[in-house]
């Protein structure tokens, strides 16, 4: 699993894009918030972009606008490598000091 770290919303639509793209309709949110930033073209302040994958192939993609913190996670992935994800995420989170809560 590799974890990728972006300051520049435009590549990171580039790298992310065509997986959320394969569940559109699930992953409106996401898209928008990060049509947005490409837009403004900021991603500094409050945001944070990033994806866990395998290559150049994202299986995470994490997003943290002010408010919220976003998951996107391709259709059909094996339990195993979301479990994998899961706890890389966590990972991050507690390293960049957001809070996940988890439900039951």
């Amino acid at each position: 699993m590799q974890f990728r770290h972006f300051t520049d919303p435009s590549a990171f639509r580039a790298h992310v894009e065509a997986v959320l793209m394969e569940q559109e309709a699930v992953n409106n949110l996401p898209l928008g918030v990060l049509s947005r930033l490409v837009l403004e073209k900021k991603a500094e302040g409050p945001y944070f972009l990033a994806s866990v994958g395998e290559g150049d192939k994202p299986l995470l993609v994490m997003m943290k606008t002010q408010s919220q913190l976003i998951f996107g996670v391709p259709e059909g992935m094996p339990a195993g490598k979301l479990e994998a994800c899961c706890a890389a995420a966590q990972s991050i989170c507690t390293a960049e000091r957001m809070y996940i809560s988890q439900a039951s």
